[in-house]
């Protein structure tokens, strides 16, 4: 994201659920949300970006023809040349829900021109790009500062984040690569290989989301929606 606002290039970010939780102290389910929010929108800012939500409730994952249609309808008009999202293998199932979701979508866009990046999030990433972050690593590190009710009350991701970038700059084979650099991994493919991959792997409900029924019902409404499209 700061690499697009260096080089003036517009990058948007489409947030799939609204963040709400039921754990945050003293914050009820409603204002979870606000927060949420707010915290996202003030990340955004460093790198200029729009923000974009879809709006999916975050605890019980409600999917809709109008979320679809949403999502569609941004991709379809804003044409990307590069779509990020958690890798496919991500830890969290919730990360492993947006990778069904785009890939049952995908057949029906128009613009079908992108390349997906699959970025690193909780776990080790079999990357075929590095993108060099050194020099925004500082900023990025102010970035996820802004989700304090994450860093306070779940992960301190402001704290991992570095460590993780750190380990990361092992690819990036400089001789002085043990001297304060970082940088970020990706798994890259075209959309269409990208699509095939989640679908090889993504064959069921029960073999993604384990024993969780909230996204099991998801997958399962998101399949029966899209068969009147």
């Amino acid at each position: 994201m700061l690499k697009c606002k260096s080089l003036n290039i517009p990058c948007n970010v489409l947030f799939l659920t609204d963040g709400a939780q039921n754990n945050l102290p003293e914050k009820s389910i409603e204002q979870s949300i606000e927060i949420r929010r707010e915290e996202a929108f003030k990340a955004c800012a460093y790198a200029n970006s729009e923000a974009i939500e879809l709006g999916i409730s975050n605890l019980d994952f409600i999917i809709s023809k109008v979320i679809i249609n949403k999502f569609i309808k941004n991709i379809d008009d804003k044409k990307p040349t590069e779509i990020a999202i958690p890798w496919l293998f991500d830890g969290p199932i919730k990360h492993r829900f947006f990778n069904e979701f785009i890939a049952k979508i995908y057949p029906h866009l128009k613009h079908k021109n992108f390349t997906i990046l699959g970025y690193q999030v909780h776990n080790q990433i079999y990357p075929n790009i590095f993108l060099d972050i050194t020099d925004e690593m500082d900023e990025k590190e102010k970035m996820i500062k802004e989700y304090e009710s994450q860093n306070s009350s779940y992960i301190s991701y402001d704290h991992i984040t570095r460590g993780i970038n750190a380990w990361n700059s092992r690819y990036m084979y400089k001789p002085n690569q043990g001297k304060g650099n970082y940088c970020e991994l990706y798994f890259s493919l075209p959309a269409k290989e990208y699509i095939e991959l989640v679908n090889k792997f993504y064959k069921d409900s029960e073999t993604i989301y384990l024993d969780n029924k909230v996204l099991k019902t998801a997958s399962e409404e998101l399949n029966r929606l899209l068969q009147n499209f």
